[in-house]
């Protein structure tokens, strides 16, 4: 997904408080009501759409863009990272070396 990357024509995001329970486009874990989030809404390809994203996911998505330059699509951090990883190292070790983000990584890959 990451070389799919297309910017969109027209682009707003904002935090938000949840009123309702939402579901977090990248891990897919319930955003709680009460609880602030990412919301973000734009124009790709003629077509609008919109993304809830937790904080901890948004965290996680602007550590990897930062540290690797790469922009990630929507509902694509999970695969966006696991391509980053090779064999014999994944999320433990990913851990080990970003020990920031670990809690952010076992709630993604849900560990």
């Amino acid at each position: 997904m990451m070389s799919d990357y297309e910017q969109p024509s027209a682009f707003t995001k904002k935090e938000r408080k949840a009123r309702v329970t939402h579901k977090c486009c990248e891990c897919r874990q319930d955003i709680n009501i009460r609880e602030v989030y990412e919301y973000c809404s734009g124009i790709w390809d003629s077509t609008p759409d919109s993304y809830k994203t937790c904080l901890s996911c948004v965290t996680l998505r602007d550590d990897y863009q930062e540290k690797t330059g790469e922009e990630l699509c929507f509902e694509g951090l999970r695969e966006g990272i696991s391509q980053a990883f090779s064999r014999g190292y994944g999320v433990e070790e990913f851990s080990i070396d970003y020990p920031e983000n670990e809690a952010e990584m076992k709630k993604l890959f849900r560990i």
